[in-house]
This record gives C-alpha cells, structure tokens and sequence, in this order.
C-alpha cells in the first residue's frame, strides 16, 4: 500500500488522538465525510503545503479501491467454500457445541 503513510497521516491529522490502531479508526462513513469536506478547505488551510486537494482525491480513490478488493476478496467464492469447511471441521470435533437463536 503506497498510500498508506498519506493515509496515516490524514487519519491524524482529523483524529490526532488516535494511535495508529485500526481498531481506534473512526468509522469509514465519518472520515469519509470529513475528507470531502475538508478537500474544499485544503487550499485554504494549507496555502502552498505539500498536501494538495487533487492529492487528497487521489488517497480518497485509494481507500475506496482498497476496502472494494478487500470486499471483494472476503466474499469470493474460494473463501466461503473454506469458511464453510473450516465450520464443518470444527463441528465434527467431539465437543463442539453450537448455539442457535432462531
């Protein structure tokens, strides 16, 4: 992920408390919203910084593209068909136990 770094550091600068765990990430509807809305102020708030709104767009497609594969990736076929092997395997253990709430 080459953008990865870029990523970090405008995941900071929005949340600076945040420790660089992707568990402490906001969720991706708000930081979405906060990167369309702060690439309008960029020019403004930046005057000649390094970060500039079409590289914001660009780490923005970047995102999006990424949790796509990776949307795309988790439900491929060959990762069901091992999850539902993975599921069988576990119930054929002696103890194994299952809870339904139907």
């Amino acid at each position: 992920m080459r953008w990865k770094k870029d990523f970090e550091r405008v995941v900071q600068f929005h949340h600076p408390l945040w420790t660089g765990e992707r568990r402490g990430l906001p969720p991706i509807e708000i930081l979405l919203t906060e990167l369309y809305v702060n690439r309008d102020l960029l020019p403004v708030l930046t005057l000649g910084g390094k970060f500039s709104p079409s590289r914001l767009d660009e780490l923005i497609d970047d995102l999006l593209l990424a949790m796509a594969n990776w949307f795309h990736e988790i439900h491929s076929t060959n990762n069901r068909i091992d999850l539902r092997n993975a599921f069988v395997d576990f119930l054929k253990h002696p103890l194994a136990q299952v809870i339904s709430f139907n």
